[in-house]
């Protein structure tokens, strides 16, 4: 299942990705000059960004994969991500 922010910080025509948010910086990731600034993170471009939040996604993921293991539970998709805006 695919939370809500996850198709919009990777859509690049999604309000949180406009021009509105471009701090008239380029983006922090290394050799990349597009502007920088979302609604997510001021430091990077939409592209880098939604990478970046996509793998913090998944390191969530992981640990509370974990956590329920150690638990002696099983790994269900209880969390609802919403759009950190």
């Amino acid at each position: 299942m695919e939370s809500r922010w996850q198709n919009d910080c990777e859509n690049p025509n999604d309000p949180g990705n406009s021009p509105r948010y471009h701090t008239g910086e380029p983006c922090i990731e290394a050799g990349c000059n597009l502007p920088a600034g979302t609604v997510w993170s001021p430091l990077w471009c939409q592209f880098h960004n939604a990478e970046r939040l996509m793998r913090i996604e998944g390191q969530l993921r992981r640990i509370q994969s974990f956590c329920a293991r150690a638990e002696g539970g099983n790994y269900k998709e209880e969390v609802n991500y919403e759009r950190c805006a």
